[in-house]
């Protein structure tokens, strides 16, 4: 029996940054209840339901913060500078 298996398309957050031109914001916080560093996109919101959320990774390392991230928004609509929409792929663990 033959079988035709369609994947959905994969990449790391490193190649969909590249693709698309994007920059990670890392900062990190001073504040003790919450985790030291926080992740993102500049510039970049998600499309939930018509509005536009302002999401981040959290992590006590800058790796742990960009991971999260990468769970946050994979399989998300992005948008760019309120101008340009992305859709994500199913993106691959990060590896710094």
């Amino acid at each position: 029996m033959e079988i035709k298996r369609n994947f959905e398309p994969e990449m790391t957050l490193q190649e969909f940054a590249d693709v698309h031109g994007l920059t990670m914001e890392v900062n990190e916080r001073s504040y003790p209840d919450l985790p030291r560093f926080h992740a993102r996109f500049e510039g970049v919101e998600i499309a939930v339901n018509g509005f536009l959320l302002g999401e981040f990774g959290d992590g006590e390392t800058e790796e742990e913060a960009i991971e999260h991230y990468r769970k946050v928004i994979q399989n998300k609509l992005l948008v760019y500078r309120s101008e340009k929409r992305v859709q994500v792929p199913r993106l691959k663990p990060y590896k710094p």
